[in-house]
């Protein structure tokens, strides 16, 4: 596997470990709690 691909890979691990987070103690987990459209736009940024 690439370099590449391994870190998407890592970074789709951290992304999904926070996702299920206290929204109060994680920002991502705030974020997703506020749906698609916002993850979207911070993801635009």
């Amino acid at each position: 596997m690439a370099a590449d691909a391994r870190q998407l890979d890592r970074l789709f691990e951290v992304i999904a470990s926070r996702k299920g987070a206290d929204a109060a103690s994680s920002y991502t987990a705030k974020l997703f709690s506020k749906g698609v459209a916002a993850c979207a736009q911070k993801l635009g940024e």
